[in-house]
């Protein structure tokens, strides 16, 4: 699969940037969804240990318009993404309450 983005070093930045992007299937539930990219993620990790220096992030983002209890995290999963040495991160927006405005 080809990359959907990358960014060069630059200055203020000495590190190259690749993405792939993952879009969660109609009606994929959170865990569904991280367990496939993750699943993804660790298999592809495979061909980067060749590399010197690299760090790899598998970077979640959630949406809501309203506010939610929370999303559960498998551990089955932490620990494959543990074991591939890839790095979580789970960024929540959602839409502000207009009494908060």
């Amino acid at each position: 699969m080809s990359p959907s983005k990358t960014a060069p070093a630059i200055p203020s930045r000495d590190d190259h940037r690749v993405f792939w992007e993952f879009e969660k299937y109609h009606g994929e539930q959170f865990d569904e969804a991280l367990a496939r990219a993750s699943g993804w993620a660790c298999l592809h990790a495979k061909a980067l240990l060749y590399i010197q220096d690299i760090n790899l992030s598998l970077w979640c983002e959630l949406h809501s318009n309203s506010e939610f209890a929370g999303f559960s995290l498998q551990g089955a999963h932490m620990e494959q993404l543990g074991q591939s040495e890839i790095e979580l991160v789970i960024s929540v927006y959602a839409e502000r309450c207009k009494e908060n405005q």
